[in-house]
């Protein structure tokens, strides 16, 4: 097996012939493609860069694969913050993606978010991503809400694929948002340890893990206070840099609870 294709430094591609490290969820699921529907597809994988070379890799993709629309898929609701939320989880990843790709040219820039209270363990006040929710409605940035089931080939086969990735490497640590959406999808409820990253904070499993919610990219794009800051990095190290120094000088809104 070859190791994938690069197209140029930070882009590589990966089909079910590729071959990587003991952690490699992306060849496994070019895998699985292959095996259970008979599609030979590429994944692409981006290096860890700042948001100018990010850009260029899905402005490339874009043009290569002659591509009109772009759904960014996050698990957990982190990505709709924009920066002064009691937490922001693990903003950094999240907002070098939707900020390159809000710069593409796209007809259609969308965003989907899914397991809502997977990242318990960040100290997200789910109050402050409702209060985030309810601005992008107000602004007609809501798409809509649909619902992962199991009972759907969708639905379906997501539970396989995420099971035959986690049976490929036992030895890794599996996806912690994925796990959630498993256990949310075998209709669990309440705290739950599902490895040993979450004995010290149990996640709380509910149906609201299985509801994508869908945005207007832009607007989420445009809520965020510190995108700014890092438009112009080259490198992810001086875009966490950049951020850190934005989030010392931005005090946090305290913990805010809602009555339901």
């Amino acid at each position: 097996m070859n190791s994938g294709i690069w197209h140029g430094e930070g882009l590589l591609e990966v089909s079910a012939r590729s071959g990587g490290p003991s952690y490699f969820p992306e060849g496994y699921l070019a895998r699985w493609f292959k095996e259970r529907l008979q599609r030979d597809i590429s994944l692409w994988c981006l290096a860890a860069t700042g948001m100018e070379p990010l850009r260029e890799h899905y402005a490339y993709l874009v043009e290569r694969l002659q591509i009109d629309t772009v759904l960014v898929v996050d698990g957990g609701v982190d990505l709709l913050l924009r920066g002064d939320e009691h937490s922001l989880g693990t903003p950094l990843w999240d907002a070098l993606t939707v900020g390159a790709v809000s710069q593409l040219e796209v007809p259609r820039k969308l965003l989907a978010s899914v397991a809502f209270g997977a990242e318990r363990w960040d100290k997200i006040a789910h109050a402050q991503a409702l209060r985030r929710i309810a601005d992008l409605t107000r602004t007609n940035a809501l798409l809509g809400v649909s619902t992962l089931l199991d009972t759907t080939n969708e639905g379906r086969q997501f539970v396989e694929a995420a099971n035959f990735i986690f049976e490929q490497q036992p030895e890794q640590r599996p996806s912690i948002v994925v796990s959630a959406l498993l256990s949310a999808l075998r209709g669990e409820f309440g705290e739950r340890v599902l490895n040993a990253y979450t004995e010290a904070t149990p996640l709380w499993i509910s149906p609201l893990l299985c509801l994508y919610w869908f945005f207007d990219l832009r607007a989420v794009a445009e809520q965020k206070l510190f995108l700014p800051v890092l438009r112009d990095t080259q490198t992810i190290a001086d875009a966490a840099d950049r951020l850190q120094e934005w989030m010392r000088q931005q005090p946090p809104q305290p913990w805010e609870r809602i009555p339901i």
